[in-house]
């Protein structure tokens, strides 16, 4: 289906599981705000969010909170295709996001080679 509300999705699939990153809620500061063909460029949670949108089949949510991202993804084909694109750090845990809340492997620092593979041409 796509992306719900986080309280939609929680309701509806309780025991989803979560996966967290920190990033920056703006541009980092070396990039522009435009690519080369005057494209805004998103911010790295928005970055985030269009993968999602771009590669999950099933229904998800996301959410963020100062520089702590949240998502959860219901089919186990769309969770293990953030973790195969994003790999964790570490094993899960339980957290009041999920039973199982895994980190993954996405932060500032990943931004320009996201952004290449989303189709944005950065100088």
């Amino acid at each position: 289906m796509g992306k719900l509300s986080w309280n939609k999705f929680t309701a509806d699939h309780p025991t989803a599981p979560a996966f967290t990153t920190t990033v920056s809620s703006s541009l980092p500061k070396a990039a522009p705000f435009f690519d080369r063909d005057g494209n805004k460029l998103p911010t790295p949670y928005g970055l985030l969010v269009e993968w999602l949108k771009a590669n999950l089949a099933g229904d998800w949510t996301s959410m963020t909170k100062n520089r702590l991202v949240i998502v959860k993804a219901v089919e186990h084909t769309d969770a293990a295709m953030i973790m195969k694109r994003f790999p964790a750090i570490g094993a899960a845990k339980k957290t009041s996001a999920s039973a199982s809340t895994s980190q993954i492997n996405y932060t500032d620092h990943d931004y320009g080679k996201l952004a290449v593979e989303m189709g944005y041409k950065l100088s």
